[in-house]
């Protein structure tokens, strides 16, 4: 039986019946479920003799299970009010000012009088890191079109800026926003 519809998935040019397109899309399934019990044993041996890779498997299970709980609350509200989301910006900018100070620039300090520097070196040093990162970053900002969920369309307004589809001016901006966090 060959299929003859040209919207229908399997291909009518070959005269692939759907059983056997069946059975290959299931030993597709057992191929993919073999090579990925395969990969977790060989991490699991390799994680048995290395605490520190079981300890940032944990780490990272934990900081994936904090991200799932704060989606919690907007997914249970229909709305929220002006204050509660400026209340959760402000939370959120106070984690991120946190991290930023503890996880980046105390370490960076430390690092600068490491190699010989004074404290003032050291704080003129991240001063100057801080501020070529804040320019670039506007630079970017500016430079490149990207669309924002509320404030709609920034950036360089160019016919090859109107012409990108609200797609990629949304990947713009998510790469734009996330690059300081990846960096």
């Amino acid at each position: 039986m060959k299929h003859t519809d040209p919207n229908h998935p399997l291909p009518h040019a070959l005269g692939v019946p759907g059983a056997r397109h069946s059975v290959r899309l299931w030993i597709g399934f057992a191929i993919s479920a073999l090579g990925i019990w395969a990969l977790f044993a060989q991490f699991w041996a390799f994680a048995q003799t290395q605490p520190v890779v079981l300890q940032a498997l944990g780490g990272g299970m934990v900081a994936a299970l904090a991200t799932a709980l704060g989606t919690v609350p907007v997914m249970l509200s229909q709305s929220m009010s002006d204050r509660t989301q400026d209340t959760m910006y402000g939370f959120g900018a106070g984690v991120m000012l946190a991290a930023c100070a503890f996880s980046l620039i105390l370490p960076g300090m430390e690092a600068v009088r490491q190699q010989g520097g004074s404290d003032w070196m050291a704080a003129g040093v991240l001063a100057a890191a801080i501020l070529l990162g804040a320019t670039v970053m506007l630079g970017m900002d500016r430079l490149l079109p990207h669309e924002h969920f509320i404030k709609g369309r920034e950036g360089r307004d160019t016919d090859t800026a109107r012409k990108l589809q609200r797609t990629w001016l949304f990947v713009f901006a998510i790469a734009l926003h996330n690059l300081p966090e990846g960096l």
